[in-house]
């Protein structure tokens, strides 16, 4: 059941969560009901046409339904500085791939290549312990895009680009494929290392410099841990919604790499609906799950399979990014963040971590 073009990619979920259908970061926001539809110049990436208007920002509502809203603020602080340290050193589109594969939010959303993995996904939720066959009531659905080809293919395509120059589609799959391959741990951790001599990761790092071109081909992956890992299993890519950058959006992320080519004067940060856009699909359907196993030989079972409990890319990339964090005040963020020193990041961090995030390498 395998899609033959790359750029035809799926979601399935187990039910239609309220809208609108975004990436894990945005989620926690609050939005107006009013739908905006704008296909002008200002769309970062020129592919939506459905927008919403977030009326409260992450923190708002992470804090309001936090019972400690000062520990929840430093949370939020160590995470948003913990990101961005590990974008100038990696770059926007692989750093947001690894986010993703580490179990920490991400910008993007989590699409596949295999309609049968999205099949699984829409039939089968998490039980705690492993899949198990879903008890809502509710209609399963997929989402199917048509899209065009991903500008990105290997690791290399990366080198110069940013946040501003990501494509909608970053083949998660390929990019690590395309990482040299290397036998051991210990040579994958030294070529972090070696890539972070070769940024000068430290004091004297330049991220305007570095942004010229990085030099990732420095980078190594252990060949037998990409081939049972859970984004070789799920076949797996990362989808990045459009968006109308605004003038408040941009002063409170200014961790990002580059100036914004565009921005309206609009108040609130407009993000795009990718449950609506122009080639997107939605099926809604009632599992049959004698007709699963007969015809697609999916069963709670296969969840061992696509979703295995313990991936050493996981574990590989938890490693490397607590290797960017070895310095938190070098000098490595851009200085009209708003840094937050004086916390203790590495304890909340793993804290934060030991709460459900990423759980077996930090």
């Amino acid at each position: 059941m395998e899609s033959n073009s790359s750029s035809v990619v799926f979601r399935g979920q187990p039910r239609e969560y309220p809208s609108p259908l975004l990436p894990s970061v945005y989620r926690s926001c609050l939005y107006f009901d009013d739908i905006i539809h704008y296909d002008g110049p200002l769309r970062l990436r020129q592919i939506g046409t459905t927008f919403r208007v977030q009326s409260m920002n992450f923190s708002a509502k992470y804090f309001g339904r936090s019972g400690n809203p000062e520990k929840a603020l430093n949370e939020y602080k160590a995470l948003l500085y913990v990101k961005a340290h590990v974008r100038n050193a990696l770059g926007y589109p692989l750093a947001e791939a690894l986010f993703q594969q580490a179990g920490v939010t991400s910008e993007g959303l989590d699409v596949t290549t295999s309609p049968q993995i999205a099949l699984f996904f829409a039939c089968f939720d998490w039980g705690g312990n492993g899949y198990v066959k879903k008890h809502s009531k509710e209609p399963s659905v997929i989402y199917k895009w048509d899209l065009s080809e991903s500008k990105v293919r290997t690791i290399d395509d990366l080198h110069s680009m940013d946040f501003y120059s990501t494509p909608q589609l970053i083949p998660t799959i390929s990019l690590l494929k395309s990482i040299v391959p290397c036998e051991t741990v210990e040579e994958c951790f030294h070529s972090v290392d070696s890539y972070a001599e070769a940024i000068n990761w430290g004091p004297y790092f330049d991220l305007s410099d570095v942004r010229k071109g990085r030099p990732l081909h420095l980078l190594r992956l252990p060949k037998a841990a990409l081939q049972t890992s859970r984004v070789t299993k799920q076949h797996a890519l990362l989808m990045f919604p459009d968006m109308i950058l605004t003038k408040a959006w941009l002063d409170e992320y200014k961790l990002r790499e580059a100036t914004a080519p565009i921005a309206s004067n609009s108040p609130l940060p407009l993000i795009e609906d990718m449950a609506e856009n122009p080639k997107c699909t939605k099926y809604c359907f009632t599992p049959d799950y004698d007709i699963l196993e007969a015809k697609f030989g999916l069963t709670e079972e296969s969840g061992k399979e696509i979703f295995p409990e313990h991936d050493v890319v996981q574990f590989l990339i938890g490693g490397w990014i607590r290797r960017f964090l070895r310095n938190f005040f070098a000098g490595t963020i851009p200085l009209e963040m708003n840094t937050p020193f004086g916390l203790q990041i590495m304890d909340i961090w793993d804290e934060i971590n030991g709460n459900g995030g990423i759980r077996w390498f930090l």
